[in-house]
C-alpha cells in the first residue's frame, strides 16, 4: 500500500517540478524578448548579448516543452491580449498569461474549428485594411501619397496571398470553411468565398482593389 501510494505522489511531484521549470523558462524568454523589443521600439541596434540571450532562452524553453517557443510567438502575433501581457505585465502575472497563451495555441493547432475562426478573422482584418487605406487617402485621416497607398496595398495583398496559401496547405481547414462558411461569416461571392472555392487569388484581390478605389472616391459613408 505504501509503495502504491508513493507512485502518484512521485508523479505529482515530478509534474510540479516540470511546471515550475516551464514557468521559469517562459519568464526567461519574456525578459529576453522584451529587451529586444525595447531596442526595436527605440530604433536602436540590437546588441549581440541580447540576441544571444533570446536564442538561449528559446532553446531552454524548447528543452522544457517542445514547440512552446513556436506557440508563444504565434500567440504574440495572433492574440492582442497576449501581446499586451508581454509588454504591460511583469513577473508571475505575465508568466500566467503567457502560459495560458501557449496552451491556447496548442489547442488551436489541434482544433480545426478554432483554426477556421482565426483564419476568417485574419482575412477580414486584411480586407478592412485594404479598404481603409483608400479612405485615409481621400478622407480626413492622415494623408497618404499615391505611392504610400500602393505600397500599403502591396503589403496587404502579399499577406492575403500568404493566407490563401496556408488555406490550400490545410485540407481540413479548407473543408470546414466550405461546410461552415456562412456560420463563420463568409458571405457567398465574397473574395474569401471565391478563394476558398478554388478561385484565382489575384483576381479576387483585384476585385477588392477596384472596390476599394470606388469606395475611396465616394467615402465610407456614401453608397451608390
Amino acid at each position: 500500500m505504501r509503495l502504491s501510494a508513493a507512485k502518484p505522489q512521485a508523479r505529482e511531484s515530478g509534474q510540479l517540478e516540470h511546471e515550475a521549470a516551464f514557468a521559469k523558462a517562459v519568464d526567461r524568454y519574456a525578459r529576453a524578448w522584451t529587451d529586444v523589443a525595447r531596442m526595436n521600439e527605440q530604433g536602436l541596434p540590437i546588441l549581440e548579448h541580447q540576441t544571444a540571450a533570446l536564442r538561449q532562452a528559446s532553446t531552454t524553453l524548447e528543452n522544457v516543452r517542445t514547440g512552446a517557443t513556436r506557440d508563444l510567438v504565434s500567440a504574440l502575433t495572433q492574440e492582442p491580449a497576449i501581446a499586451h501581457a508581454m509588454t504591460a505585465l511583469q513577473g508571475r502575472d505575465r508568466v500566467t498569461r503567457l502560459v495560458a497563451g501557449i496552451a491556447h495555441e496548442a489547442q488551436v493547432r489541434r482544433d480545426p474549428l478554432l483554426r477556421a475562426e482565426r483564419f476568417v478573422r485574419a482575412w477580414k482584418g486584411l480586407e478592412a485594411q485594404h479598404e481603409t487605406r483608400f479612405w485615409r487617402a481621400h478622407e480626413g485621416g492622415p494623408r497618404l501619397t499615391s505611392g504610400e497607398v500602393r505600397e500599403a496595398g502591396q503589403r496587404i495583398e502579399a499577406s492575403m496571398r500568404a493566407l490563401a496559401g496556408e488555406l490550400k496547405r490545410d485540407p481540413q481547414l479548407e473543408s470546414i470553411l466550405r461546410d461552415r462558411g456562412q456560420v463563420l461569416g463568409i458571405r457567398p461571392g465574397s473574395r474569401l468565398d471565391q478563394v476558398m472555392r478554388g478561385g484565382d487569388i489575384d483576381r479576387a484581390i483585384g476585385r477588392g482593389v477596384e472596390h476599394g478605389h470606388d469606395r475611396g472616391r465616394r467615402g465610407p459613408g456614401m453608397s451608390r
